[in-house]
């Protein structure tokens, strides 16, 4: 057995199907002279023993149709392809080198010292916004103070945090190494840097017992070189999403780099993303890519100031997100790394998606009216004028999940004594089966992981035997439930 092998996965149409898919665990530390180690759960420092791939692991892996590995390291990546055979197909993961599971950072998703660069490239326009307030009075080209009330971002009367001031007092961009950063707002398609804040409670003595504010801002204009232009009192103003919730301030525990999402539709989206499977083609020779987090979604959740659930602001029309506009800007967007990547390469690269969850389209009646919900499955069929992704995942696919001493555990789950495994049938495990179903009737590529494609996977090597027994019957019955009974009718 493989030290570094995380979990088989089987395709419900994959091209060999004789070859069983192996996706290899990526949540490792790399020093730059050093071997990747992996964490064992004491300290949470990531540096406890070596975690590197032996050239006998390296050639043990010829015989699988699929290898998903993390670029973390690539001389560990290497290895592989110099022993690798047809019809070996690789990828790469869409995790850049500040990877990290707590807000899924992807190339069109910026952190750590990417910040810097997202933003001195001149990309905060391609921010995703939400609508954080509206102005109280209008204001000139010129004025560089500004009056707003905090609105309600998504729902149920929870106002808006209040916009945080820039620590990066000497500039417009934060720093690489992330000790000042720069905080902007957006009204209309001018940007401001925020200098200064003043927040006070809503005048509204109802609003204000609800938790409403508002602020006074002091502002820098026409940030990024966007046009100053006048705007009229009850403009919206619009804050950027964060993947996840941010410490603000100047003290160590300051979050320093900002973690900003791109807008679907906008170049930064889908230029990252085919830049970056290009370079993984032409320079680590993987035959394609593999996109993590690419599912739409209207609603973020931890993405204000204080990290509220937001709607995803859709600045053409002036109003939130639908979910058919989210899907159609995946789509197109996908069609642009299609057709650059071609340029680029000659050929089409393999380029597949990870954990289409929301597979079925679906209906929901709630307080706001009826919401329609595209299914992730159009990503993954041919329509007119539309190229599809080679293949997706199902993380955790059957619900299954592991407990540590009656507690559900998280990644480092060796840190104690594995108990027992829990099981969420009802909210996972036969819609999953249906999914592999519909995936199997329509010929689609489709894996099955037994647990996250992060550090969830690698554990399983730490597991005692019992367990592993458990979760893979499990996952092997299930998987033959759904792609090998003749004309099912579902689960």
């Amino acid at each position: 057995m493989l030290a570094s092998l995380a979990l088989v996965l089987f395709s419900a149409a994959d091209p060999h199907a004789q070859y069983p898919l192996l996706h290899i665990g990526a949540k490792l530390n790399c020093s730059a002279d050093g071997p990747c180690t992996k964490d064992d759960g004491a300290d949470g420092n990531g540096k406890d023993y070596p975690f590197a791939l032996t050239e006998a692991d390296a050639t043990a892996l010829g015989a699988f149709s699929l290898i998903h590995m993390s670029p973390r390291r690539a001389a560990e990546v290497e290895k592989v392809h110099v022993v690798s055979k047809s019809p070996i197909v690789k990828y790469v993961e869409s995790v850049p080198v500040c990877g990290g599971s707590g807000g899924q950072v992807t190339p069109y998703v910026v952190s750590c010292n990417d910040t810097h660069n997202f933003e001195t490239g001149g990309y905060r326009k391609d921010a995703r916004v939400y609508f954080a307030g509206n102005l109280t009075k209008g204001i000139t080209e010129k004025a560089t103070q500004l009056h707003l009330c905090l609105g309600v971002p998504f729902c149920c009367k929870r106002y808006a945090t209040p916009l945080e001031p820039s620590t990066q007092k000497h500039g417009n961009y934060s720093t690489y190494t992330g000790k000042a950063y720069v905080t902007f707002l957006r009204i209309h398609n001018e940007l401001m840097k925020i200098e200064a804040t003043d927040t006070y409670p809503n005048p509204d003595p109802k609003l204000a017992a609800l938790g409403a504010q508002c602020q006074r801002l002091t502002v820098v204009r026409g940030l990024d070189g966007s046009t100053p232009r006048a705007a009229e009192a009850g403009a919206a103003v619009l804050a950027p999403v964060m993947v996840k919730p941010v410490t603000w301030g100047t003290g160590p525990e300051a979050s320093g780099h900002l973690p900003y999402q791109a807008e679907y539709s906008s170049e930064y989206a889908w230029a990252s993303l085919a830049n970056f499977t290009v370079d993984a083609v032409v320079q680590l020779g993987y035959d394609g890519a593999w996109f993590d987090s690419y599912s739409p979604n209207v609603n973020k959740d931890g993405a204000d100031g204080g990290g509220l659930k937001v709607a995803v602001w859709n600045v053409a029309e002036g109003r939130p997100y639908t979910p058919r506009e989210a899907m159609d800007s995946q789509k197109a967007r996908l069609q642009k790394v299609w057709t650059y990547t071609k340029q680029q390469l000659g050929r089409y690269p393999t380029i597949w998606a990870n954990n289409f969850e929301a597979w079925a389209p679906a209906t929901k009646v709630g307080r706001h009216g009826t919401v329609t919900t595209p299914g992730d499955v159009e990503l993954m069929v041919v329509s007119e004028g539309f190229r599809p992704f080679d293949g997706c995942s199902l993380e955790a696919w059957t619900g299954a999940a592991m407990t540590v001493e009656g507690k559900a555990a998280g990644c480092w789950a060796q840190r104690g004594n594995i108990s027992d495994l829990m099981f969420r049938f009802t909210e996972q495990w036969a819609s999953r089966c249906n999914t592999m179903i519909d995936a199997a009737r329509k010929n689609l590529a489709v894996a099955a992981m037994t647990e996250s494609a992060g550090c969830q996977s690698p554990m399983q090597t730490y597991w005692p035997a019992k367990v592993r027994t458990q979760i893979d019957l499990l996952h092997y019955a299930s998987y033959l439930l759904t792609v090998m009974q003749k004309g099912g009718s579902g689960v």
